[in-house]
């Protein structure tokens, strides 16, 4: 993913989750993917407790069983039906950004 394109995407989540629930968000300057979040980036509440609040663009989130318990954020409408099929309804928000190209945090 290119500077530009991360830098829409977590924009795009912190945006979401001012509109969504009042929530400022820790935007990681360096984005660490992790193990445990299906090797994808995890976005936590700025707050005392550093809550989690989501995962960014999970990729393997079929080898992650824990990840259906969390929010999972992705770029837009065709991340959401990829993911659709293995976790429930109402854990995937889509940011509504471009479709044009396949992204990951790879």
């Amino acid at each position: 993913m290119s500077p530009q394109q991360q830098t829409e995407l977590f924009a795009a989540v912190a945006e979401y989750a001012w509109r969504e629930s009042s929530l400022r968000l820790e935007i990681p300057e360096k984005p660490m993917m992790w193990p445990q979040y299906a090797h994808d980036v995890p976005i936590y509440a700025a707050d005392n407790r550093r809550t989690l609040y989501g995962i960014v663009r999970p990729d393997l989130v079929a080898a992650c069983p824990k990840l259906v318990e969390e929010l999972v954020l992705v770029r837009n409408a065709q991340e959401a039906r990829e993911l659709a099929a293995v976790l429930p309804q109402g854990r995937i928000a889509h940011l509504n950004l471009p479709e044009h190209e396949q992204l990951t945090m790879y």
